[in-house]
């Protein structure tokens, strides 16, 4: 717990230092945040990342469609 307190202190004094520059101001090289322990460097390309979000949503549509089913499938019939 105190590693992540102290990445988060030392993230928001590099952000405070570089808003006071020249960069900051323009809003350029925004320093990277430090990884916290435990979390992996691994950054994914924007392809994996568009991948990742079109596998997500239609896992989500799945699901909305099956819940959609049952719930007709409860529904007494009209007569």
């Amino acid at each position: 717990m105190s590693e992540h307190l102290l990445t988060t202190a030392v993230d928001l004094l590099r952000i405070n230092n570089w808003m006071q520059t020249e960069d900051g101001a323009k809003g350029r090289n925004r320093p990277e945040p430090i990884p916290r322990p435990g979390q992996t460097a691994e950054k994914k390309t924007k392809s994996e990342r568009i991948q990742t979000s079109a596998k997500l949503w239609k896992q989500r549509q799945e699901q909305r469609r099956r819940r959609w089913v049952e719930a007709e499938q409860q529904r007494p019939a009209v007569a």
